[in-house]
């Protein structure tokens, strides 16, 4: 029987071809962290285990203090009668990971067409480090992934920015995590840190970026 980690690396696999046949950016990026060895395993449980915890924060309900994008987040779910945020890559059957690589490979597309624009280019994180460009495109399109699987519209940029929410939450726990000491979390929140993805200056992070920061430096 196929393993989670083999069925990502199938996955990705047929990204990857996909973005050669389409020309597009990420590319190089993906292509390096799956002939990393553990990379792209580890680069989703992390993400994975972090959504985790947001929807453990949602159903206990204590998201009041300090962790303004979980609390953004459960207000956009709110309105659409949602309870939770989609776990990455957490199909159960081939049908539903099937709609999860069509959406994932026409949303990478669409990121690419908005790169130097909505998104950074990937030349600008860290110099273009793979593992970088990776992670931060990983989060970032997750968070949009879920604003359009909830069929929130991009009219006026409403799918943008809830999707910033929604990858705001996923680092708010990260950092939670980081400090209750789990590593791979840890790496994650040193990583953004150093690229600004966790940033004093961008709303979803504001409020967790001190406490980033503290968790960081601490566990040098």
């Amino acid at each position: 029987m196929i393993s989670q980690e083999q069925r990502l690396e199938v996955t990705f696999r047929g990204i990857t071809r996909y973005l050669a046949d389409e020309g597009l950016q990420l590319q190089e990026a993906i292509s390096t962290v799956i002939s990393t060895e553990g990379l792209l395993f580890r680069e989703i449980t992390t993400l994975s285990k972090s959504v985790q915890k947001v929807n453990l924060l949602l159903k206990s309900g204590n998201h009041t203090q300090g962790l303004a994008a979980v609390n953004q987040a459960h207000t956009i779910l709110t309105t659409k009668d949602a309870l939770e945020l989609p776990i990455p890559f957490a199909y159960t059957n081939r049908p539903e990971r099937q709609r999860w690589t069509q959406a994932l490979m026409e949303l990478i597309k669409t990121g690419n067409k908005e790169t130097g624009t909505i998104y950074r280019k990937p030349n600008l994180i860290n110099n273009g480090n793979p593992p970088d460009v990776f992670r931060w495109y990983l989060w970032d399109f997750w968070g949009r992934f879920t604003a359009i699987t909830l069929g929130i519209p991009n009219t006026n940029k409403e799918q943008e920015i809830a999707g910033g929410w929604f990858t705001g939450a996923a680092i708010e726990a990260a950092v939670i995590l980081a400090e209750q000491g789990e590593k791979n979390q840890l790496d994650a929140v040193r990583s953004m840190l150093k690229v600004g993805f966790i940033s004093d200056d961008y709303s979803p992070t504001h409020e967790i970026f001190p406490r980033a920061n503290v968790v960081a430096q601490e566990s040098e």
